[in-house]
């Protein structure tokens, strides 16, 4: 939002223009008896309408009068007045969401325009901010904090307060504390003005509030945010964005100040966990960024995140409010949060108000990749659709514009000689949760039946018989079928003698999954894979097999014999959570954890998703959190519950760990209405 406290520079077009040009129209008409249709603008006026509705921030209305004045005979050949026209527009095209637009046009400007020239120089405030706000969005903060510190070096006095609140905000999780300096001589520039409104006066509160929140001085932000409430008008039933933003702030600062009550009030009037929040937690693609990396992320970082969702199920802007430690760790948690989407079905069930404004605590992800077994055979198609030349499609659909362009590059396959071209493409779509399920059976059986045609291996066929069925399980929640078909395609005695499709399907009829209880011949199927002639003695399936083997082995009290299993296997415990199975609850922490109580006492519902891992006695080790909805409240609950989780066993030669990176979402309901 542009705000009214920085002075627009219009600047008189017809210096730079011939008279005529500018004043063609200024005649003054002739009076009538019956009014007419109004006189067209000249440039001048045109020119001054557009800066003024940038300035209040009516873009779509600023853009098309810029275009507008372009368009105009003479005006694209004067670089001054182009540069004039572009500097603007870009503000604007930013608001809009048009960033390559408005890139172009602010480079343009600042490419024509002269830093010593007095009324060059607030054109390129405007195009240096425009291009800041642009990387700023882009969760770049790095150059965001390069362009906005280029404006603010051409700028004084009042006009340096809109770029001080940008820097204020890019530079929030530097070490250095020179945002709580930016924030606190913007706050002053707008004290200052008789003409401040006092909404302005709660945000620039609320800025130099976060900032110290931030930097440590959490008694200091919490005053700062009083005084942006006591400008909103206090705690009332009326609820705007801005208001819900200062009171989620508040509460922030009041959890970090051990001040629970207080951040009960202020979570409570605004607005927080008052809807179905399993509809809100439902993210197709929502998952926080693994440890390490480029921004040395750790177990101990919380960052909380501030988001909003658009109508198709897609992020429409996210940005960190409070970071555990200072550095790159707040931006790469904002960069996760951004590229999350949710179902546009799901997304119509979250109150729209909550759509353009929710928070979340985050923390990094420790787990390790447990690939399924199926993953074997995919694998094993990947390679023979790559012999055969099949172009690859590597996007996956984990969005709406991805399966519409996934779609649109199916149709455009259709036209190929080679219907293997298709493949990859009914793959990607038959993977993805933004179609139905029946859409999903539906390109998944499209694949199959090309594959049957063009002579594909037993491994890439029996992959998608392994996927439809699946499919169909889910769908009727019936997965006793599913394993009754596992049996029925290992039946056939040529895929029985296949040493990568049989073991697969002995591995995966095995397995103590879906609820169900392990097979009865689990035993038997787990020794033919571990001693099957045609699997090397390191193939992820024997290896597999002798893992689960020695589990049961040492279930049945049979210690020598899992001892021996596990050292066929040649795995240290460490690696071997990679290809084991994944165990399955025996008893809930919910049971041993009053977490409704918690629920009741703060007055409102949340949920936590909590990472751990088990071990090989059952039990829950190194508990962490993933992601927390409200910030900080029901944490420490969801992680006692998870201490009291118990597993099925896993046989561990060490007593190490059995699984690692299990993940769970404990949902937080209270009695209240």
């Amino acid at each position: 939002m542009r705000n009214p406290l920085l002075p627009v520079a219009l600047t008189l077009l017809c210096a730079a223009m011939r008279f005529a040009a500018c004043h063609a129209n200024e005649a003054t008409p002739a009076p009538v008896a019956k009014a007419g249709p109004a006189p067209a603008l000249t440039a001048q006026q045109q020119f001054d309408k557009a800066s003024a509705a940038v300035a209040q921030n009516h873009c779509a209305e600023a853009v098309q009068l810029f275009e507008g004045l372009a368009a105009r005979p003479g005006i694209a050949r004067n670089a001054k007045v182009m540069a004039a026209i572009n500097a603007r527009r870009a503000l604007c095209l930013v608001t809009l969401g048009r960033f390559d637009e408005a890139t172009a046009d602010a480079t343009s400007a600042i490419a024509a325009l002269n830093a010593n020239d007095p009324v060059d120089r607030g054109q390129l405030v405007m195009a240096h901010t425009a291009l800041g706000e642009v990387a700023y969005f882009a969760i770049d903060y790095g150059n965001a904090t390069r362009e906005f510190t280029l404006a603010l070096g051409l700028t004084s006095g009042a006009d340096r307060y809109e770029p001080l609140t940008w820097l204020a905000r890019s530079t929030m999780f530097d070490a250095d504390a020179r945002s709580v300096d930016y924030a606190a001589e913007a706050l002053k520039i707008a004290e200052a003005s008789p003409d401040t409104r006092k909404a302005v006066l709660a945000s620039d509160h609320t800025l130099h509030a976060r900032a110290l929140l931030n930097h440590g001085s959490y008694a200091a932000a919490y005053d700062e945010l009083q005084k942006a409430l006591k400008a909103q008008g206090g705690l009332t039933e009326r609820v705007t964005v801005d208001e819900v933003v200062t009171r989620a702030d508040l509460a922030l600062a009041a959890i970090l100040n051990k001040d629970e009550d207080s951040a009960r009030e202020y979570l409570a009037y605004a607005g927080a966990g008052h809807f179905d929040h399993g509809v809100f937690s439902a993210g197709v693609a929502m998952g926080p960024p693994p440890c390490g990396g480029p921004a040395d992320l750790r177990p101990d970082d919380a960052v909380v995140v501030q988001f909003g969702i658009n109508d198709s199920g897609e992020v429409s802007y996210a940005y960190p409010i409070y970071a555990s430690r200072n550095g790159p760790a707040a931006a790469e948690f904002a960069r996760a949060v951004a590229g999350w989407s949710w179902t546009p079905d799901s997304v119509k069930k979250i109150p729209a108000f909550f759509r353009l404004v929710t928070r979340l605590e985050l923390h990094c992800s420790m787990a390790t990749a447990h690939p399924d077994v199926l993953d074997i055979l995919r694998n094993d198609l990947r390679g023979w659709l790559d012999g055969r030349h099949v172009p690859p499609y590597a996007e996956a659909a984990d969005k709406l514009a991805a399966v519409d362009a996934a779609r649109a590059e199916l149709l455009k396959r259709q036209g190929e000689n080679d219907p293997l071209e298709r493949v990859p493409v009914l793959l990607a779509l038959g993977n993805s949760h933004f179609v139905t399920p029946a859409e999903r059976l539906q390109w998944n059986q499209q694949a199959r039946d090309i594959l049957a045609a063009a002579g594909a291996p037993l491994g890439a066929l029996t992959y998608l018989d392994v996927r439809l069925s699946n499919g169909l399980a889910h769908a009727k929640y019936s997965y006793r079928d599913h394993r009754a078909y596992l049996r029925s395609l290992l039946a056939n005695p040529a895929v029985a003698a296949d040493p990568q499709v049989g073991n697969v399907l002995r591995l995966l009829i095995a397995e103590e999954h879906y609820g169900l209880p392990p097979a009865p011949d689990a035993a038997d199927l787990l020794t033919a894979a571990a001693t099957d002639p045609g699997l090397a003695a390191q193939d992820p399936l024997r290896v597999g097999a002798l893992l689960r083997l020695a589990t049961l082995q040492a279930a049945a009290g049979n210690v020598a014999a899992a001892r021996d299993s596990y050292a066929k296997s040649g795995l240290s415990a460490q690696q071997c959570s990679l290809v084991d199975a994944m165990p399955v609850m025996r008893r809930s922490g919910a049971e041993m954890v009053d977490f409704p109580d918690e629920a009741s006492r703060w007055g409102f519902d949340g949920w936590v998703e909590v990472e751990f891992d088990i071990q090989a006695d059952g039990k829950t080790a190194n508990q962490r959190t993933l992601i927390a909805y409200p910030p900080m409240v029901f944490v420490e609950t969801a992680l006692e519950t998870v201490r009291h989780e118990r597993y099925t066993q896993t046989y561990r030669p060490e007593g190490g760990v059995g699984c690692g990176g299990k993940l769970m979402r404990i949902n937080f309901e209270s009695s209240g209405p």
